[in-house]
């Protein structure tokens, strides 16, 4: 160890004696040479320690180092032999000491950099393959980290888990989550046939089954653009959501009953889903009594469900219509 600490010494010494003279030669100043003189003194220094090194290696280290005692078979010492290191064991050493170096170098570098002594500029290329390094490290446990996450899709509250500890995932749903906020939103299903009517914005009306004696208002906030075959038959899903919450808290699962508006008109002439005869698309005409007998007579038609219709024009309040139109064409 003191030969390496000492030829570490003298070539350090020698580095700062040729940098001394450089600058001499440049600036021939007396502070210069004075730094040339004092530079010559502390490579002499350090080349005496080394030779005192090399001196102590091979008199008194190598020897007490590396001899060792000859044993015969009972275990009784017989005589000692001196094995010292070959020079391609030194050189595997030197070789060893110079990469333990060169690794701690590059760790300080690294470690400089952590805590912003210096810059990514300031330290060796080696140094910044072990930051790359660990930030690749770094980059991809924080992906399996993300990846162990589930990012629920609306905000609520998880009403059941449907899965134990080393179980795998498929494709079924495992986690229920309800928005149990107020004002309600709820899961409605229409029949397929009111497709037409299930816009969003659309007005709706709620009771529940559990509070059969109130009425609730809500709106149509979403309506999915497939059709949901969940319950073995097609049906149209949307989201109601009531206007006001309703003072009490029902648990998950309540079921209600929902009638969506498509539309409304208040105050009109209706007449029967039965009185109408389609003559064209769109082109509808009914038959009033007039002394007896059933006239044909031009309606034009608004809002319509299964079982009115609204007049717009062709008819006043009290007119009479005949129902049984198939029986007025025969």
């Amino acid at each position: 160890p003191e030969m390496l600490v000492g030829e570490e010494a003298v070539a350090q010494a020698q580095a700062e004696l040729e940098a001394a003279i450089t600058a001499a030669e440049q600036d021939p100043s007396d502070a210069n040479n004075q730094k040339v003189i004092e530079a010559q003194s502390t490579l002499s220094e350090a080349q005496e320690t080394l030779n005192y090194a090399y001196y102590n290696y091979s008199n008194s280290y190598s020897l007490g180092t590396f001899t060792y005692p000859v044993r015969n078979d009972k275990g009784v010492t017989i005589r000692r032999e001196y094995i010292p290191p070959t020079e391609a064991e030194l050189l595997a050493g030197r070789a060893a000491y110079d990469l333990a170096k060169a690794n701690l170098s590059d760790a300080q570098g690294y470690l400089d950099v952590l805590l912003g002594r210096k810059t990514a500029e300031e330290v060796s290329a080696s140094s910044l393959t072990s930051l790359t390094e660990a930030k690749i490290e770094l980059d991809s446990a924080a992906a399996g980290l993300r990846a162990t996450e589930l990012i629920a899709p609306i905000r609520g509250t998880v009403t059941s888990i449907e899965l134990n500890v080393g179980e795998e995932v498929g494709n079924s749903a495992v986690i229920t989550l309800s928005n149990l906020d107020q004002p309600y939103t709820l899961d409605v299903y229409l029949d397929e046939t009111d497709w037409d009517k299930a816009k969003v914005g659309y007005a709706a009306s709620v009771t529940f089954d559990l509070l059969p004696d109130k009425n609730y208002t809500g709106k149509v906030t979403r309506v999915y653009p497939a059709l949901d075959d969940s319950s073995g038959a097609a049906m149209v899903h949307v989201l109601v959501q009531l206007e006001t919450s309703i003072g009490v808290d029902l648990p998950v699962g309540s079921t209600a009953g929902v009638d969506v508006t498509g539309g409304e008109a208040l105050g009109v002439v209706l007449v029967p889903i039965s009185a109408l005869k389609e003559v064209e698309p769109g082109k509808y005409i009914v038959y009033i009594l007039k002394n007896g007998e059933p006239v044909e007579q031009a309606v034009e038609i608004g809002l319509q469900d299964i079982l009115y219709a609204e007049v717009k024009s062709g008819l006043q309040a009290g007119d009479i219509v005949v129902t049984d139109v198939t029986a007025v064409t025969q």
